[in-house]
């Protein structure tokens, strides 16, 4: 959302961070990024452009129809023929490259390969907005869920509590705790606390 945006610039800024939108990075050297033909010192650079789909996709055009960001096209039940299904990030559906869309996606088709073994009719995909939480910075965060959207500490005690539920997917609750906790600790270490002064130069 535009306004969630803004805010999420006006609480980097804040921070200390200095955005720049619309710009390319060029190049990149051991000394510096190249960003519209200025160099930007640094010696730690940290890339997250985003994810391309396997290239199994785009080397089997006969089979698979893609997007211009190179997902995979799929008809109401996820499916690109008779017994080949695309779903999470590959497949070209709203909210695809979330986790809970991926796991949404997931359980559909499980769902509709039982009712096609059962010679049942199959369900036609609805897709399922998703919550999300970005934390900025310590006991700050977006939260945006259908029409509701917060920010600031309420925002992060959500965040927190989403983490805990992941950390408790793949760890037995009394397990989850420690990395949990040991994350809170590390959020207190990294990030000043308000007000945020610049350092020195």
């Amino acid at each position: 959302h535009e306004n969630s945006s803004k805010k999420a610039a006006k609480r980097l800024e804040k921070l200390g961070v200095k955005v720049q939108v619309g710009q390319a990075v060029q190049k990149e050297t051991a000394e510096a990024i190249i960003v519209a033909g200025r160099p930007i010192a640094s010696h730690t650079v940290i890339w997250t452009s985003g994810v391309m789909n396997n290239p199994l996709f785009s080397a089997n055009p006969s089979v698979f129809e893609l997007t211009a960001n190179g997902r995979v096209k799929v008809d109401e039940y996820m499916s690109v023929s008779k017994n080949i299904y695309v779903l999470g990030d590959n497949a070209a559906t709203p909210f695809s490259g979330l986790a809970q869309t991926a796991l949404h996606d997931a359980k559909f088709v499980a769902s509709n390969l039982k009712r096609k073994k059962a010679g049942q009719p199959l369900k036609k995909y609805q897709p399922v907005q998703p919550a999300s939480s970005i934390p900025i910075g310590n006991n700050w965060a977006i939260f945006e869920w259908k029409k509701l959207r917060l920010y600031g500490f309420l925002a992060s005690m959500i965040r927190r509590c989403a983490d805990f539920v992941g950390y408790s997917d793949i760890l037995p609750i009394g397990q989850a705790i420690r990395p949990w906790h040991a994350s809170t600790i590390y959020e207190k270490d990294y990030f000043a606390p308000e007000p945020y002064k610049k350092a020195k130069r």
